[in-house]
């Protein structure tokens, strides 16, 4: 499978409500070569987003986040840069966002990898 052979380089934010969701997700970016850097919360995330811009390679959205939406939190994030590609997570189906890709809950470390290395390799 192409995906589990792809290594890619830079940062990745990773931003979850929830530990298990933001450890699995840590440890299936890891993988593949990136540093993560995580967020458990809206607020949170745009500090680390700010903080952490220039390294960035993407960035990996709960939907539902405590305080405000993922939806509401991408477009504050494409505010501050939106060169940055954002992948919209949740456990419901996707709801049409402008997201730049979709991974639905429960996900396999693999299908991380996948949509990871077709949405960095076609950005360039």
């Amino acid at each position: 499978m192409r995906g589990e052979e792809w290594r890619g380089e830079g940062t990745v934010l990773v931003v979850d409500d929830e530990d298990m969701v933001r450890r699995v997700l840590r440890l299936s970016v890891e993988r593949l070569g990136f540093d993560v850097v995580e967020a458990e919360d809206g607020e949170r995330a745009l500090q680390v987003f700010r903080e952490h811009r220039r390294d960035l390679r993407a960035v990996i959205l709960d939907r539902t986040l405590p305080g405000a939406s993922g939806t509401q939190i991408m477009d504050e994030l494409r505010q501050v840069d939106g060169s940055i590609p954002i992948v919209l997570t949740s456990g419901y189906t996707d709801d049409g966002s402008n997201a730049d890709a979709f991974l639905a809950k429960p996900f396999r470390p693999t299908e991380v990898a996948t949509l990871l290395e077709k949405l960095l390799e076609g950005a360039g």
